[in-house]
């Protein structure tokens, strides 16, 4: 009777360490899949980012302070970008046939490092627009913070 129960115990744990290793690797598909939409999401910024742009644009420069206009355009930028990489991670958790909660600090990692992207691009290039990006005053650190408050609120996290 003894050896019964130590058997089923053996087998109770090899089935557990055996389910925790599929769950690490559907985790590290899941998380490729999300590093690599946010590396195209990155790389793609970075192309526009680095080159001036003219055209139409829905803000008016004179009515807003330059800086405030270029975090305004960002957020509508995440506005799209951001929804597109949660549902990047809901089609990989569905097709796991995972529920969605069960990884949820993997999308979390990406949204918050996007989002630390955002606010170093802002910073960089925002900046510039004012012919001082080392310097930071009281109205960009409100405009900062005000753009990572919406970020947060935007991705749930």
């Amino acid at each position: 009777m003894k050896q019964a129960a130590e058997i089923i115990k053996l087998h109770q744990s090899s089935s557990k360490a055996q389910a925790q290793e599929v769950t690490d690797a559907i985790a590290a598909d899941v998380a490729r899949a999300l590093d690599k939409q946010l590396e195209e999401m990155i790389e793609q910024l970075e192309k526009v980012s680095s080159c001036q742009q003219s055209g139409p644009s829905s803000f008016q420069m004179q009515e807003i302070h330059a800086f405030a206009a270029f975090c305004a355009g960002l957020e509508t930028i995440a506005q799209t970008l951001i929804p597109h990489l949660r549902a990047v991670y809901e089609a990989e958790m569905a097709r796991h046939e995972i529920a969605e909660d069960r990884c949820q600090s993997l999308y979390a990692a990406r949204a918050r490092e996007f989002h630390r992207y955002l606010i170093q691009l802002a910073k960089v290039h925002g900046l510039a627009f004012e012919g001082a990006p080392e310097m930071i005053g009281d109205f960009e650190e409100g405009v900062l913070a005000n753009f990572e408050a919406k970020l947060r609120i935007m991705s749930k996290v």
